[in-house]
């Protein structure tokens, strides 16, 4: 961080709620900024600052406490319970949040707008899910705005696509010679590194742009087949076979299925235009570049 952007953090106390990979990537962004707590249930590693701290979060059971000092910050990136239509973990979670916030943010998911049968879609389009995972994030995203208005807590929503990065390809996957779904059943799918997730995040909490849903995306949207295809030619690989998407189908999750079925152009230029947001790698090819070389570097290790 720069020194103008450090100062600008100093006095916040922020909290990171389901503090998984991407939220430790951002506690890592911040903590030698601000005072920063993680929340998950079983919280592993530790960061060498004395502004961060971990605390066990466990948003299936109840809960009757949260602790002390009250937070300015808070970024809720805990996903849904895996089955339903609504997200009780973040209603136990909002019941104990104390409401003099400066700001919240929830991270949620492209899947609220449904299938667009490849059309484009931005904030304004209205969200229709054709999935349970859908159905779920969308009542989170109402929840968070119901919050907001009744105590007044300034909110901000991010809704994001495929998420890449370090360790987050399939290699194993793909050296093992995993096939790739044809272009004509998935259209183009849309992506971004996960570095660039963090930095909207932090953005997100600087800019006065409270009270509002934004897309993300690298603008870049190509086909599954396309991306994978790159990242196998990086490992040295051959390109990998192309079926169509109902042969691939039962080696996936439902996340999977869900990312490629439901065909739709996510406009983010919303958040590139309010937010002054560049993204590091808007080239899916240099993202692919960092994110092997830094999981080989942390292998090497």
């Amino acid at each position: 961080m720069s020194t103008n952007e450090t100062s600008l953090w100093s006095s916040q106390r922020v909290w990171i709620i389901g503090c998984g990979d991407v939220g430790w990537r951002l506690a890592r962004r911040l903590a030698d900024a601000a005072s920063v707590s993680g929340f998950r249930r079983n919280p592993l590693r530790v960061l060498p600052t004395p502004h961060f701290a971990w605390f066990k979060l466990d948003l299936d059971q109840a809960l009757t406490a949260l602790p002390t000092p009250t937070p300015s910050i808070v970024y809720y990136l805990a996903p849904p319970p895996s089955t339903g239509q609504t997200d009780p973990r973040l209603k136990r979670f909002l019941e104990r949040l104390p409401a003099a916030l400066e700001r919240l943010i929830y991270v949620s998911t492209t899947a609220v707008y449904g299938d667009h049968e490849g059309a484009q879609v931005n904030e304004t389009t209205v969200c229709h899910p054709s999935t349970e995972r859908g159905l779920r994030r969308l009542d989170a995203e109402e929840q968070i705005q119901q919050f907001g208005q009744l105590h007044a807590t300034p909110w901000n929503i991010l809704r994001v696509p495929g998420i890449y990065g370090p360790d987050r390809l399939p290699v194993l996957r793909l050296k093992a010679g995993a096939a790739v779904p044809d272009p004509v059943d998935t259209g183009p799918g849309n992506r971004i590194h996960v570095a660039d997730l963090v930095s909207a995040l932090v953005k997100l909490a600087e800019k006065p742009v409270a009270n509002d849903v934004f897309n993300i995306s690298d603008q870049n949207p190509i086909p599954n087949a396309q991306f994978l295809s790159e990242v196998a030619a990086q490992l040295g690989l051959a390109a990998p076979a192309v079926k169509r998407l109902e042969e691939l189908k039962a080696d996936m999750s439902s996340m999977q299925e869900s990312f490629l079925s439901e065909r739709r152009l996510i406009d983010s230029s919303k958040l590139y235009s309010r937010l002054e947001f560049v993204p590091q790698f808007a080239d899916y090819k240099l993202g692919i570049q960092q994110s092997l070389e830094a999981s080989r570097s942390a292998t090497k290790v």
